[in-house]
């Protein structure tokens, strides 16, 4: 499987450090973390609860994440968040708003089915903010708002059938 797409190299290279702070699921509830999958798309996932507090340092780093990569397509993958309640969506449908403000799109992804329901429950609006039930199915959207795509190949040293 590749991807076509325009070039695209990273930054900088990331060297094994020894002594460098370990990422952990602890971690990741205290610091927004992205990850550039394609072009022009990033994911970023969120772990464990989204309060007032971190969801203004979330949509923060969002924001300059979109700016110093050109991101069109952010994929905020709340599979690990502890609840997806009232308000924690109006801080997704937040950073969603924000996030187009400067050309890009936020795609939820991970929704739980007890998440819908609470949601549902509770009269969530998720406005205009696209979802996707997994990150597959939101990176194959990210890929078509980017006019990237995946292309299947057969090895050559595949075994024939």
């Amino acid at each position: 499987m590749s991807i076509k797409a325009p070039s695209w190299r990273p930054r900088r290279s990331v060297r094994f450090n020894p002594l460098s702070p370990r990422i952990t699921p602890a971690s990741l509830e205290h610091r927004p973390v992205h990850v550039p999958i394609a072009p022009s798309i990033l994911v970023m996932p969120i772990i464990g609860t989204m309060d007032a507090q971190r969801a203004g340092r979330f949509i923060e780093s969002m924001l300059q994440d979109i700016t110093e990569r050109h991101a069109r397509v952010v994929l905020v993958d709340v599979t690990g968040m502890a609840a997806v309640d009232a308000a924690s969506a109006e801080h997704l449908v937040r950073a969603a708003r924000a996030a187009r403000l400067l050309g890009a799109e936020v795609v939820l992804v991970g929704i739980t089915p007890a998440a819908a329901r609470l949601m549902v429950e509770q009269g969530v609006d998720l406005g205009s903010v696209v979802t996707r039930s997994n990150l597959e199915l939101g990176f194959a959207y990210a890929l078509s708002k980017t006019g990237g795509q995946i292309v299947y190949r057969r090895s050559p040293h595949a075994q024939r059938a």
